[in-house]
């Protein structure tokens, strides 16, 4: 342990301009007006926890997420049994686009409120950082990350996102419920995650690290 240093990775500068007119057309598409919209995005394996995201939307009572709406970015082994394990009552709220580009990644994340992938440990499989969600809030948007392996290098609980324990369901479903009702709390986390991932993860900086250490 003495000779060994961690240097994370870093970010290139901020997120890039997205065109308002991509927005607008995506909102008319999909009806998102006065909708509160989750998004995951990243490869569909297990460790991502879209399962337990699902099974946390299912648990919410219908007057309180009448008005939300979950898009899942992303292809994987995992994407039929996701798509199955969707009840019929969230049908219409429960969105898979498959595969993004780089550009609609971009615009999917300015479009989201609320970032959320629980990763979890999957017997040793466990994201080793998670640059999603510094992409998240380089987009100003809170995240919501599961309490393991790397992701506490890439999520400051509190002050970039929430970190929830991504074994518990019912954790899930009430700091999604909270995000939702406290649209401030969401700016807040945005705002300082946005600040903290540009200061922190600078790849000027990291790179200056690692010479530090090879010295």
């Amino acid at each position: 342990s003495d000779k060994t240093r961690i240097v994370n990775p870093g970010i290139e500068g901020g997120a890039p301009a997205i065109d308002d007119s991509d927005i607008l057309e995506i909102k008319k598409q999909y009806h998102l007006e006065n909708k509160t919209v989750l998004l995951s995005l990243g490869r569909l394996v297990k460790r991502k926890g879209v399962d337990m995201t699902i099974e946390a939307l299912a648990l919410i009572p219908e007057e309180e997420s009448k008005d939300l709406i979950y898009f899942i970015a992303g292809a994987g082994p995992r994407e039929e049994y996701l798509k199955k394990l969707v009840p019929p009552k969230l049908q219409d709220k429960i969105i898979f686009l498959g595969s993004l580009s780089d550009q609609e990644k971009w615009t999917w994340l300015k479009i989201c409120d609320i970032f959320v992938m629980p990763s979890r440990d999957i017997s040793g499989d466990f994201e080793g950082f998670g640059i999603v969600y510094l992409e998240a809030n380089l987009s100003g948007k809170p995240v919501i990350a599961g309490n393991s392996g790397g992701v506490r290098d890439a999520v400051v609980d509190g002050v970039s996102g929430i970190m929830v324990d991504p074994e518990k369901i019912t954790e899930i479903k009430e700091t999604i419920i909270d995000l939702v009702k406290n649209p401030e709390l969401r700016v807040r986390l945005g705002h300082d995650g946005k600040a903290r991932a540009l200061k922190d993860f600078d790849w000027e900086n990291q790179a200056i690290k690692v010479s530090q250490f090879i010295k």
